[in-house]
């Protein structure tokens, strides 16, 4: 599994859900719910870096790597 490189991010990370549910109502006021997929709640963080350019280079060779391959990373 890779690492991240060795930056660390500025203070004020926000996170946030996106749940995948499906909603039906009926006619006669009740509601069913289904969650939908395989990660049926991910989890959206908002990171900000204060790095160089040259350094920001590398944190998006290493995120375009990931999204190339599929692989975790921690």
């Amino acid at each position: 599994m890779a690492n991240f490189p060795d930056f660390d991010p500025a203070p004020g990370m926000t996170k946030s859900s996106a749940p995948a549910v499906r909603k039906v109502q009926f006619g006669d006021g009740y509601e069913a719910r289904i969650t939908v997929g395989l990660n049926q709640n991910p989890k959206i963080y908002n990171l900000e870096f204060n790095v160089s350019e040259s350094e920001s280079d590398t944190i998006e060779a290493f995120l375009d790597a990931r999204a190339a391959d599929n692989a975790n990373f921690t």
